[in-house]
């Protein structure tokens, strides 16, 4: 199902959300379960650290990103602590998604969610950073707290984090 109003990016609902999980491999399921849990940009997901996870209580620290407001802490879910811990290898520093990119770290996984989305017949609408939409537009109709949805995303300005008010939800 496709929740989508206009000038707004596409929503992913619940059962879409583990159709997607189901179906996608790896790096894939794991970039997608922390951008729907924890709201962070795809690029945030790729550049992620082990030095910047905190296990106990469950942190992630996003140091880098499009605006100053960026650079903050996250908590993680069970989902993403799970994810992370079957990556971790008993690895404590270096990239999260290792590639054999010039910088290091996977820099997409387009083509793998292009494929998935395709094969089970979903919109070209709803894309990876639907993921954060669908994250932003959950935590603000749980909380109603708009400054919250802005540091949570890392915004810096209520205008940007308004787009991720979805009403019909």
């Amino acid at each position: 199902k496709l929740l989508k109003e206009e000038g707004r990016s596409a929503l992913i609902d619940k059962e879409t959300q583990a159709a997607l999980l189901a179906a996608a491999p790896q790096p894939l399921r794991d970039v997608a379960i922390m951008v729907l849990d924890s709201g962070m940009r795809p690029s945030e997901v790729f550049q992620m650290c082990w030095e910047d996870l905190t296990w106990d209580p469950g942190t992630i620290f996003v140091p880098r990103g499009k605006t100053k407001r960026s650079r903050r802490y996250l908590p993680m879910s069970d989902r993403v602590i799970k994810a992370l811990q079957a990556r971790r290898n008993g690895l404590t520093e270096g990239w999260v998604f290792p590639s054999d990119s010039e910088c290091g770290h996977t820099i997409t996984v387009a083509k793998a969610f292009a494929k998935v989305r395709d094969d089970l017949g979903l919109s070209k609408e709803i894309v990876l950073y639907s993921g954060r939409h669908s994250f932003a537009t959950k935590v603000m109709g749980a909380t109603g707290d708009l400054s919250l949805v802005m540091r949570v995303l890392g915004h810096s300005n209520a205008q940007t984090a308004m787009i991720y008010q979805h009403p019909s939800l």
